[in-house]
């Protein structure tokens, strides 16, 4: 498997706890916020929200591997298929914790229009700073985020995959 994004953190979405992960040979760092992100690890036990064999896809629709190959193999390929098929895996991104969202100024400035003094600009107090930071994390809370990063990238044997799937529907009929 071929790790994609050089931005994103293997550690944001991998299963391991990161004090105890014993990852020690064959991690790569990216070009993130302070260059210590993971875009390479051996130890990588993470969940995949989507899969495509597109990394360019529009949109994201199989959380299935099997369901993504399926669909490329119907949709994208011509018969006879290639020898293989490279399947992405995507993560949504989370909301960034250091990106400032700041809506107290747009709050004062309309209550100012229309209530406040025409010669001066309220200014937030501490406990409106603190009432604006509570409702934007109720808010992100809330959000669906809709933006994804490919994390992965997976070579797959077509023929190895439809025999694999052969004998399971095979299995499946005969019980």
């Amino acid at each position: 498997m071929e790790h994609i994004s050089s931005k994103g953190n293997l550690c944001d979405t991998c299963q391991q706890s990161i004090p105890e992960c014993s990852a020690t040979f064959d991690i790569r760092f990216g070009d993130g916020v302070k260059k210590d992100n993971v875009i390479k690890c051996h130890k990588y036990n993470g969940k995949i929200d989507f899969r495509d064999c597109k990394i360019d896809a529009e949109e994201l629709n199989h959380t299935d591997k099997g369901d993504a190959i399926e669909s490329a193999l119907e949709d994208i390929y011509p018969n006879p298929f290639p020898e293989t098929i490279a399947v992405y895996g995507f993560v949504k991104d989370t909301i960034s914790t250091t990106k400032k969202i700041s809506i107290i100024d747009y709050v004062l400035e309309s209550l100012d229009d229309d209530y406040g003094s025409p010669e001066e600009f309220s200014k937030p107090t501490e406990k409106m700073l603190e009432a604006e930071k509570e409702f934007i994390e109720k808010i992100k809370a809330l959000y669906t985020v809709y933006r994804c990063t490919c994390i992965v990238k997976e070579e797959i044997n077509v023929n190895d995959w439809c025999s694999v799937q052969d004998n399971e529907t095979k299995e499946k009929s005969s019980s």
